[in-house]
């Protein structure tokens, strides 16, 4: 899927799925640094050296330099919805939805329009435009994702190096 606002890219963790699953679901979160921009929202972040190969898969070659680091983001059950907004700390991001799989991750706003990013592909990676508005839904269940940043490089300049 395509839109303004993200693509799937050719990219895939499947070879690390499994692992991040057991690694998310038994590992313990309480040294995660917590990013409580939102209210009503722990967003829980790990940037464990354990689970940084998975880099390689997720981030094509041409993008490497260009990362700002891997980290794996908990949104604990019950925590309320990402309101909508722009990131101030990122403009762009590759990201691998992980748990569970029956929610849409983020909602993307552009043109008076809705793009929900599809998240029935497990092992799928997702370029997104963090300078157009977004959101992410409520959950009743703990909620875990993959992101890859970009701090100083846009969407559209990622889409071009990457030929999408």
């Amino acid at each position: 899927m395509q839109t303004d606002c993200f693509i799937k890219t050719h990219q895939r963790i499947d070879y690390s799925l499994k692992d991040l699953i057991d690694f998310c679901l038994n590992d313990s979160w309480k040294d995660a640094y917590h990013h409580e921009e939102f209210e009503g929202v722990d967003l829980q972040i790990r940037k464990d050296k354990k689970f940084q190969y998975i880099k390689h898969f997720m981030v094509p070659p041409q993008l490497m330099d260009y990362t700002d680091g891997l980290a794996l983001y908990k949104n604990p059950a019950g925590s309320a919805e990402v309101v909508r907004h722009k990131d101030t700390g990122r403009k762009a991001s590759l990201m691998a939805p992980i748990l569970p799989h029956d929610y849409p991750p983020m909602v993307f706003y552009k043109d008076d329009k809705e793009y929900c990013l599809d998240n029935s592909d497990p092992g799928a990676v997702y370029l997104n435009d963090h300078m157009v508005d977004h959101s992410g839904s409520a959950t009743p269940v703990d909620r875990f994702y993959l992101i890859a940043s970009f701090k100083d490089h846009s969407y559209q300049e990622l889409k071009e190096l990457c030929h999408m």
